[in-house]
């Protein structure tokens, strides 16, 4: 006998994944480095011999004929070089990822590393493929009187002007 959802999501339980049942699959949402929201589903095969787990992530259905060549040929490309997940195309022109684990030998450690490969290739899909950069970090603050950068003072938990000698505003954030 293998795995079932219940099982899964112990797993999600004790590694303190949030997620939600929609009908017969379990719903993850993630935020990554190139994207805001990734939901990855998780359910079983029909026969109840495979744990897959994937996400639709992009389409090529609205993209120029040239656009869609392009990314279909680094669908191809990842798909080549991936490590552990497949890259797809579903009948509504979508670009997905996905693992798939037989459920008789599937470990809690191999789903959830699947997870982070999932997530991975995503990310990655998104820099060699769309060429998305990672948004640039918030720059510095700098002081209201004078134009220098402030200087975070952890002491405090304040930024601080060498120059003027004072604190900046309390209301600005902590650097990241």
């Amino acid at each position: 006998m293998g795995i079932t959802l219940k099982d899964v999501e112990k797993w999600l339980d004790e590694e303190g994944i949030k997620y939600d049942r929609v009908d017969d699959k379990l719903r993850m949402v993630y935020k990554t480095d190139q994207w805001k929201s990734v939901a990855l589903l998780c359910n079983l095969s029909e026969d109840g011999n495979w744990l897959v787990t994937y996400t639709f992530f992009d389409s090529i259905k609205d993209d120029e004929p040239e656009e869609q060549n392009r990314k279909m040929i680094g669908l191809l490309r990842m798909n080549f070089n991936s490590f552990g997940v497949k890259f797809q195309l579903d009948d509504e022109l979508s670009i997905g990822v996905s693992t798939e684990y037989d459920t008789v030998s599937i470990s809690k450690d191999e789903f959830i590393t699947g997870i982070n490969t999932i997530l991975e290739a995503v990310d990655q899909f998104a820099e060699e493929v769309l060429k998305v950069e990672a948004p640039p970090p918030p720059p510095e603050p700098t002081c209201e009187s004078c134009g220098q950068p402030l200087t975070w003072i952890d002491q405090y938990k304040r930024w601080y002007c060498k120059k003027c000698k004072k604190y900046g505003p309390a209301t600005l954030p902590p650097p990241e």
